[in-house]
Order: structure tokens, then sequence, then C-alpha cells
């Protein structure tokens, strides 16, 4: 027996609390905490919790068929995750059901799908999801809706300070015509860049030189106008002494 095994034998008290046991347990072998770690340990305990209709179970099989090179199996990474996302209302499983067919890599590329899983995850207040779906809604001409879009990023980077919806944000409103609020723009790319964000920071650093530059030119131009209007000035002088000498 595994040493995990008879924590499973001994926790066996209800269809649930069987099925939270064995998605335990799948969780343990598979990062390798408190027991040594065996994928093929994990996967058959997490299949059995994920059987008993596990949406977290669900999930973790469906990204380990996703993503481990030993295992990968799309096909079946595709049937869990849908199980998680459409029968359990799962957040992460409808996320990444959402960026997958948002990429169109693994999956055919299929973006009302794609907004549809996204949606589903960003109602449950899921910031990485809100995050995609803003961006997406705000850059895709086939499906662009401006007002949603902020409405979702904002969702992102105020509720629930997500730096890359803030820094999405910050670019927008220093760039877009019609709703450009430099300001506001300014403060998205300040609290992305408090977060590490070296792009805002990069924007920040640019727009200051922006505004430097835009005060020298400012202060050229007024020490031009000065120089101009004096020596225009002195000019007429001389003329009004002209005109009194030929007097």
């Amino acid at each position: 027996l595994h040493p995990a095994d008879d924590m499973y034998d001994s926790c066996v008290l209800s269809e649930k609390e069987n099925a939270l046991t064995q998605y335990t347990l799948g969780k343990m072998y598979l990062s390798g905490e408190a027991v040594d770690q065996d994928k093929t340990m994990a996967i058959k305990y997490l299949t059995a919790s994920a059987e008993q209709g596990n949406e977290y179970a669900q999930y973790a099989l469906g990204n380990l068929f996703l993503s481990d090179r030993e295992y990968i199996n799309v096909a079946e990474a595709l049937s869990w995750l849908k199980k998680s996302a459409d029968d359990n209302n799962n957040q992460f499983a409808q996320y990444t059901l959402g960026k997958m067919y948002l990429a169109g890599e693994i999956t055919p590329q299929n973006k009302t799908i794609a907004i549809k899983y996204l949606t589903a995850s960003a109602e449950q207040n899921n910031e990485f999801a809100q995050y995609s779906l803003g961006k997406l809604l705000l850059t895709d001409e086939n499906y662009k809706n401006v007002p949603e879009a902020l409405s979702w990023l904002k969702k992102s980077a105020d509720g629930n300070n997500y730096q890359y919806a803030q820094y999405t944000l910050g670019k927008f409103y220093t760039k877009d015509k019609e709703y450009k609020d430099a300001e506001l723009g300014k403060s998205y790319f300040r609290r992305s860049a408090d977060q590490g964000n070296e792009n805002a920071q990069k924007y920040l650093d640019r727009l200051g030189n922006i505004k430097v530059r835009r005060r020298y030119l400012q202060e050229q131009q007024k020490q031009q106008k000065a120089f101009y209007d004096f020596t225009l000035q002195k000019i007429v002088n001389q003329l009004e002494g002209h005109l009194e000498k030929l007097k």
C-alpha cells in the first residue's frame, strides 16, 4: 500500500466525503507533498473523485491531461474540463476553456464559445476572465463593445486590483480619441507600475518625458515671442525716430 492509502481507507464516510478524500489524495500525489510524487496514483484518485462529480477533481484532471507532456490527452482533458465548467459551473475550468477557444491552438478557434466561457467565469469574479473578456471586447473588431469591455476591465482592475487590466486601461485612456482622459490613464498606469508592471512604468516615464518636453517647448515659444516683440518694438521705435527727423 502507498502511505496515503491508509488515509483513504479510514476516511470513507459518505459519497461526498469519499470524493473529497480522493481529491485530496490525488492532489497530494500530484504535488508530492507529504508523499512521494506519483502521477499514476494522482490520476487514479482524481479520476475516482471526478467520476463522483467533484468539480475540483474534474478541473485538476483536465488540467493535468492538458499540460503534462507525459500524460497529455486533449480529448480527455476537454471532457473533464467541460464537466467541471458546464455541469458544476467551475470558474477555473470555464476560464481555461475560454482561453483555449480564444487562442485556437489546442482546439479550433471559436471566439463565440470563448466569450461564453469567459463570461461565465467573469461573472463569478474571476479577475483573469474579466481581463481576457474585456480585452477581447475592446480589441476584436467582430466582437467590439467598448462600454462592456470597460465594465469588465474595471471589475478586474478596480475590484480585483489586477495589474494587466490596469495597464490596459491606462493605455486606453491615454490613447483613445473618444474616451481620452490622460489623468485617469496615468492613475491606472501608476497602480499597475506599483505592482511591478514594467510596461506601465515605461509608459509613465514616456508620459513624464513628453510633459517635460512640452513645458520646454512652451517656454521656448514664450522666449521667442518675447524676443520677436522686443525686436519689433525696437524697429518701430527706430522708424518713429526717423519720421521725427524727417519732420
